[in-house]
């Protein structure tokens, strides 16, 4: 069985494949500047223009003497793995792709395995679709069939061979908690500031929601400095952060901030209860005071609400509901839905319907069935189309900037909790593994990988959070089948 241990010494491996990478490019550089520099008796001056698209550097480079010196520009490709594959690994029982970027249909693939250097599968390209950026086909191998534990790679002739991967039964639990605890550092230093509410309305739901469907997975251990106490790291890093949202001068908050403000707090009311219901009472009274002054912002300046405001004030309202069953809160919920239950819901990073619509679902209290049905009608068609299209492109995502995949896997995610759908957790893991090293850069957007991107995505609390949500049905499982 693979474990955590093994993960750690594949890691080590891939480390060392990084290091020698990096001789072999500063060797090139070397060779570069002795060409350039051959026959001319003066100096050198290079300036680097990398391409976020194409992954290559135009390199500018001065020769000469002083005050005649000659402009050459030349093309240097960045260090990219033809052969991708995640490069944590993957699950036992998982559907297991590489992607070969310049592969032909019916080219062969050996997998080896990396301690004893032995193939042990081979296979044939797939044809997956054309790369446009890259200006070459891509072509796609599964190796399913192989089940056991250990650290391989992928060897595929001219295109080379991939970063080693573990396949095992634990291997993402190390990361899961490393995302948690990440939260102490994000969250940490300096007053709380009103322009965070509409990112934290986002990141707390995303986190909530999560704790609220999986709260057995959120453990005690994370290293953060609540750690050991019986407590879930996760719901005590949220509450410090409700804290410090809660020292706002509500009259200073504009009227979307204030519906942000609200939501928040009576979304983590409910979820605190358990843990501390004097700390919970008073953030839901807090909830309730800032939707009160949201509703006279609105009355006593005549203002009509935005689109944006319409939609936070409405996450509010959907939030307070379910906290209470209070009647105000629902025919504002029910007058906002029967002007909008059957539309997709917004993609603009601003839009919290998609949140007060999962909210409305998850309310205790009695709903208008009616409407209800006509929004789980809406995010099913919704979610419904997205697999279509993550299924139709070439490296089976349909976005070329990992940071926009966040808000469709929260949707994948609360969708699939519901109906349990094995192809979204399939397309939840095929997003894993582009994070994870099978894009088209053959980078790492997490903090592990034998190649890590310059960005990483875990800098941005909101896209923690998503990831945590995406990742909690294949951390659960991993729990599950080892427990």
């Amino acid at each position: 069985m693979g474990t955590e241990a093994d993960l750690l010494e594949s890691m080590e491996y891939r480390e060392k494949v990084r290091t020698r990478t990096g001789r072999w490019k500063r060797g090139l550089c070397a060779l570069l500047s002795a060409a350039i520099l051959s026959g001319c008796a003066g100096q050198q001056v290079q300036t680097q223009e990398p391409d976020s698209v194409s992954g290559e550097t135009t390199q500018t480079g001065y020769v000469g003497m002083a005050g005649d010196r000659a402009q050459i520009r030349y093309q240097v490709s960045r260090m990219r793995p033809s052969v991708l594959t995640d490069q944590i690994g993957y699950e036992t029982a998982s559907t297991k792709t590489a992607f070969f970027v310049g592969g032909q249909s019916g080219d062969a693939y050996e997998v080896i395995n990396a301690e004893t250097g032995e193939t042990v599968y081979s296979g044939k390209m797939e044809y997956a679709g054309r790369d446009e950026n890259l200006q070459c086909t891509v072509c796609r191998g599964t190796f399913t069939e192989m089940v056991e534990a250990g650290s391989y790679y992928i060897r595929a002739g001219e295109l080379g061979e991939s970063y080693s991967f573990v396949i095992g039964d634990v291997l993402y639990g190390e990361l899961f908690r490393q995302l948690g605890a990440s939260y102490e550092q994000l969250w940490g230093g300096g007053p709380y500031s009103e322009e965070e509410l509409m990112s934290d309305a986002r990141t707390i739901s995303n986190l909530l929601i999560a704790y609220e469907y999986y709260t057995g997975i959120f453990g005690d251990d994370t290293g953060c400095q609540y750690s050991g106490n019986t407590i879930p790291d996760l719901i005590e890093l949220i509450a410090v952060r409700v804290q410090q949202i809660l020292t706002l001068d509500m009259e200073r908050l504009s009227a979307g901030e204030l519906s942000a403000y609200a939501g928040i707090l009576a979304k983590f009311s409910l979820d605190y209860r358990a843990v501390d219901a004097e700390v919970s009472a008073q953030c839901l009274r807090a909830a309730q005071n800032a939707y009160d002054a949201m509703n006279e912002k609105f009355k006593n300046a005549g203002l009509i609400k935005t689109k944006q405001e319409e939609s936070l004030s409405f996450y509010a309202a959907a939030e307070l509901f379910r906290a209470t069953g209070y009647t105000q809160y629902h025919t504002a919920v029910k007058e906002y839905l029967g002007r909008t239950a059957q539309d997709i819901p917004d993609s603009h990073e601003d839009s919290m319907d998609f949140y007060g619509k999962i909210a409305y679902l998850s309310a205790k209290y009695r709903v208008d069935t009616a409407l209800c049905s006509e929004v789980i009608s809406a995010v099913m068609g919704e979610v419904e189309k997205l697999a279509a299209d993550y299924n139709g492109e070439v490296y089976l995502t349909s976005s070329e900037h990992p940071g926009e995949l966040c808000g469709d896997m929260v949707k994948f995610a609360v969708v699939n909790y519901v109906i349990t759908n094995h192809e979204y957790v399939t397309v939840q893991e095929n997003q894993l593994h582009y994070l994870l090293g099978r894009n088209p850069r053959g980078e790492s957007y997490l903090p592990f990988g034998a190649f890590q991107a310059e960005k990483l995505i875990t800098d941005d609390p909101e896209q923690v959070s998503a990831l945590i949500l995406l990742m909690c049905e294949i951390v659960q499982t991993e729990t599950e089948e080892n427990g």
